[in-house]
């Protein structure tokens, strides 16, 4: 058998472990969790060990760093050329080994400060180029008052009006927020006109392209 640098086999065909925490493997057959890092110094995407990588996992980046946005999901790529080591089980771990697949799979976190009641905000702007419809899963917080209000929001566009609905509405008190949506310059927009002062407003966007 090859010198696999002290790796367990496990039960499973073509599995080793290199701790107890992430079985990782050494050809088509994937078992373990997804991956979280927390983006602090020492556990960042590149600390990920070669052994425990996979063509095609995910890992959540808690903490923005450098190049990479907290909150969102990174995906693994073997590029052209790259393998497995055959010895050790590692793969190569750089920079062009990590993609945004948040980004690339139309999945967006939103998260605005709002100001003053009655004053409209842009909380989220796409062209009309790129995406036909957006999907939005909404929250809106008067954490001083203990006031929430969640709801979700269908929006898609024809290239010169949006249109949108507001549905499964849920509030703790009343509502927190009237949104509105609109075209300008090949952009779409959705803001939201708060009740109170010092609202905050977050929200999981999934994206269909045009």
């Amino acid at each position: 058998m090859a010198n696999y640098d002290g790796l367990t086999r496990n039960a499973w065909p073509g599995t080793w472990s290199p701790s107890a925490n992430h079985p990782i493997v050494l050809d088509t057959e994937l078992r373990g969790s997804l991956r979280y890092v927390s983006g602090l110094s020492g556990d960042r995407l590149a600390d990920i060990t070669g052994q425990r990588l996979q063509d095609g996992m995910l890992v959540y980046v808690a903490n923005s760093y450098g190049d990479y946005t907290g909150g969102e999901y990174y995906k693994y790529s073997v590029l052209t050329g790259e393998s497995r080591n055959a010895s050790t089980g590692e793969l190569p771990n750089n920079p062009a080994n990590w993609s945004n697949y948040s980004e690339n799979s139309g999945l967006k976190q939103v998260s605005i400060s709002l100001g003053s009641a009655g004053s409209e905000s842009t909380i989220d702007t796409f062209s009309v180029t790129e995406y036909r419809t957006i999907k939005y899963v909404i929250q809106l917080e008067k954490d001083s008052d203990s006031k929430y209000h969640s709801a979700e929001i269908l929006l898609t566009h024809n290239d010169t009006n949006a249109y949108f609905t507001e549905y499964a509405i849920v509030q703790t008190d009343s509502s927190l927020g009237e949104f509105d949506a609109s075209i300008a310059g090949g952009n779409v927009s959705l803001t939201v006109t708060p009740s109170y002062a010092n609202t905050s407003f977050k929200a999981k966007r999934i994206s269909v392209d045009a």
